[in-house]
């Protein structure tokens, strides 16, 4: 058979994560050339950055022009797509690329569309297949036992003798007499308008976008009296979300865009931030114009979420730059509007909750399944809340689940009658049933809903809108997190409304009571699926602000 065409679409910028050169991307990407070279296949890799690979490698490597061969450097409307008989993609180009073929190329298959395999932890579910798929037992271009133990073993252990990686500071130095321009200029700029530049790359978890949400909220209290600030996130997995989620959060003055940066008129804002895996590509994108439309802009650099260290050699960090203002306290806040709050109370109202009703809602479910009490646990604690007077439960499932099928069974008709199952309603839905007037008591894991209802009513309170009535009781359940090393509840739930029970010991214990740092943690605290419905239930009945199970001690539960 004649040698298959292949377009590799992937650019150097998107190589960078954690402020440096992605070392696991850069041998996925190295090795599917090999791979694919190996089966004597015609490649062209386009890279749009133009920058070399060669400074990723030791001097004396042939790794070092290893991918010249393959390089070209074509705009995407340069690209003669259907000339190609494989096209395999940067994972984070899946949208993109999706939405151009349909434009440009409506009548190409994407049968033959590939990814590249994104390493996160609960990476999005891919739109394409993976490059996996090429390469596994039984497929096209198969890898046999003999390949993968003699040449590609060797390959592969080339990669990691001779890589030698590029960190922020090299890839900085590339444009030295630019962000020279840039921190000269930065001195002597008011502040109106502000451009902040974040891409969300990485994977997106509730509790995680909390803490953006405080991150961006302290960056802007350094930014004094701005009229404007636009935070563009253009990620069109993860940007819709952080737009559905926190579109008010942050104020009047304060939008959430989606867009391209094409799309963006730069020169429009006095401010421009830059998050940190972002610098190198906005670099590439402003050299060409910064002369002429930016030069009375000020341009710093931050770090969302994650904070790498890195040598400010430019004296661009945003922080070492500015003062903050405001009150800290506000950072924590996730507004919630009068509206949603009122539907939320017409809608229990409507499924027959009163005010003499006892409501507690719990969670079922979360990213992890480990992260949440086992199934017969979880039936003993509704039969549990049940049993008391006045109860109501609202059940909140995972969108698909059936929760309500599987729980049916174990619930006598009255009991029954006195649960709501709820799912697909979405989250800030869910959030306003937190909030709502009705509910008394919340019960669940260590995961998003938990952090929203935190935000939702911390803004409540600082803000006077919770008259009258109380609070509602928030219970979160945690132990050790087999997928996080580095969890420490104390991290999460330290100055919050949440009250935190952790397993340690085989007890459930406060989180007053709970080690206050991970190494301790991860020797002493147990697995989640080792707490029980009598735990909780023991848990709620110390507390003695909760009716009616301050009343209750020592209850057994059969």
């Amino acid at each position: 058979m004649p040698p298959e065409r292949i377009l590799i679409l992937s650019d150097y910028p998107d190589m960078i994560k954690h402020q440096q050169v992605h070392a696991p991307m850069i041998t996925q990407l190295y090795t599917t050339l090999f791979l694919i070279d190996h089966f004597s296949h015609i490649i062209h890799f386009n890279d749009r950055s133009s920058i070399s690979y060669s400074t990723l490698w030791h001097p004396d490597s042939y790794l070092q022009h290893y991918a010249d061969r393959f390089l070209i450097h074509r705009s995407w409307s340069d690209i003669d797509f259907p000339s190609y008989d494989r096209i395999i993609c940067h994972f984070d180009y899946e949208l993109t690329l999706q939405t151009y073929l349909h434009t440009h190329h409506p009548q190409l298959s994407h049968d033959h569309i590939y990814s590249l395999v994104n390493p996160a932890y609960k990476a999005p579910t891919p739109i394409f297949k993976t490059i996996s798929t090429l390469f596994r037992q039984g497929s096209i271009w198969e890898v046999s036992s003999t390949l993968k133990l003699g040449s590609l073993h060797a390959f592969k252990q080339d990669l990691i003798q001779a890589y030698i990686g590029r960190k922020r500071e090299d890839e900085e130095q590339r444009f030295h007499s630019l962000l020279q321009k840039i921190t000269q200029n930065n001195k002597r700029i008011p502040i109106r308008k502000i451009l902040i530049l974040d891409d969300y790359k990485r994977s997106f978890f509730i509790g995680d976008s909390t803490v953006w949400v405080r991150f961006y909220k302290k960056v802007l209290r350094h930014c004094g009296d701005y009229t404007q600030a636009v935070i563009n996130c253009n990620n069109q997995r993860t940007g819709p979300r952080l737009q559905e989620l926190y579109a008010t959060t942050f104020g009047a003055n304060v939008s959430i865009s989606c867009l391209p940066w094409e799309q963006l008129d730069l020169s429009h804002y006095d401010l421009i931030l830059v998050e940190g895996d972002l610098v190198l590509q906005f670099l590439l994108y402003i050299a060409p114009m910064y002369d002429t439309a930016l030069q009375h802009t000020a341009i710093y650099t931050i770090t969302a979420l994650k904070q790498d260290d890195f040598d400010d050699r430019y004296g661009w960090e945003f922080f070492k730059n500015s003062i903050a203002s405001g009150n800290p306290a506000a950072d924590k806040e996730i507004y919630i509007s009068p509206s949603e709050i009122a539907t939320a109370d017409t809608w229990l109202e409507n499924k027959g909750i009163c005010q003499d009703d006892y409501l507690v809602i719990l969670q079922n479910g979360s990213t992890e399944d480990k992260k949440v009490i086992l199934f017969n646990e979880f039936v003993k604690l509704l039969q549990s809340l049940l049993q008391k007077e006045k109860v109501k439960v609202v059940i909140f499932d995972v969108p698909g689940g059936n929760t309500e099928e599987s729980i049916q069974p174990f619930l006598t008709a009255a009991e029954y009658n006195n649960v709501i199952f709820v799912s697909g309603m979405g989250l800030r839905k869910d959030m306003s049933l937190i909030a709502s007037r009705y509910t008394r008591l919340v019960i669940g894991p260590c995961t998003g809903i938990l952090h929203l209802a935190n935000g939702a009513l911390t803004y409540l309170i600082n803000n006077g809108h919770i008259q009258n009535r109380p609070v509602p009781f928030l219970l979160v359940y945690t132990g050790i997190q087999a997928h996080d090393e580095a969890y420490l509840p104390y991290n999460w739930w330290r100055y919050s409304l949440v009250h935190c029970a952790v397993i340690v010991n085989q007890h459930l214990v406060s989180l007053e009571n709970s080690p206050a740092d991970i190494t301790t943690f991860q020797q002493t605290a147990g697995e989640v699926q080792h707490i029980t419905a009598q735990m909780l239930m023991d848990y709620l009945s110390a507390e003695p602000t909760l009716y009616p199970f301050r009343y209750i001690t020592g209850s057994s539960i059969d």
